[in-house]
């Protein structure tokens, strides 16, 4: 019976640490422009990914970038 407490405990705090780690981490961005910055970087990235999959062609890449290119300016 106390092994089964113990285990119930245990469980709890691990779900209470994976629940709380978002809420502490969010944090991380100190404005709202850094944000909006790591934001369109990894759009920039996804882009890259895409054009290499074929997903993209190069006139619709080109025209994605300098969307994001603007908005970063």
């Amino acid at each position: 019976m106390i092994t089964f407490w113990l285990l119930a405990a245990v469980m709890t705090i691990v779900a209470v640490v994976f629940s709380l780690y978002p809420i502490v981490r969010r944090h991380r961005y100190v404005t709202e422009a850094d944000h909006h910055t790591v934001v369109y970087t990894d759009q920039l990235e996804e882009i890259d990914r895409d054009e290499a999959r074929g997903l993209l062609t190069q006139v619709e890449a080109d025209a994605s970038r300098d969307e994001i290119n603007q908005r970063l300016a």
